[in-house]
């Protein structure tokens, strides 16, 4: 997991979260409330799909846009629970988190960096992406055959 995670608060501006976004190069922040703990999460997507394209205030609170279903694991569940849980719910990024203690993020980049969990990044994403699974996302080109 990552264990720096850059957050905004209830109160920041929809604009404000996007330049922390685009700053940090990331598409994904949890939502504090006054008291530090995690109240929501928001994505680029859910910026552009129900503020921008709804043509709403962008400068309104974040707290009026964000995702209150937070999805989250413990530090110390399993990494195949953690996985499973990202494939339920179709989701990218994973809240790890200790009582309302954000302790870091699981994404989808984090597994690709460790080669005993790759096996598990392909039924992952046709999860998150909605992949029939007769469907061949990759082909061995020496072999012709799918992987």
């Amino acid at each position: 997991m990552t264990k720096k995670v850059i957050k905004a608060h209830e109160t920041d501006s929809i604009v404000f979260c996007s330049q922390l976004m685009r700053k940090n190069n990331i598409g994904f922040l949890p939502i504090l409330n006054k008291c530090d703990e995690v109240i929501g999460v928001i994505t680029d997507r859910d910026i552009v799909l129900n503020i921008i394209s709804k043509e709403k205030d962008i400068y309104t609170c974040v707290k009026n846009a964000l995702n209150e279903n937070i999805i989250f694991c413990r530090p110390n569940d399993d990494i195949s629970f953690a996985i499973t849980k990202m494939a339920d719910n179709q989701i990218k990024r994973l809240i790890i988190k200790e009582k309302n203690t954000i302790k870091g993020v699981l994404s989808v980049s984090d597994l690709l960096k460790h080669k005993n969990l790759s096996i598990y990044i392909l039924d992952l994403l046709k999860e998150i992406y909605n992949i029939q699974s007769d469907v061949v996302l990759f082909k061995d080109i020496s072999s012709d055959q799918p992987i």
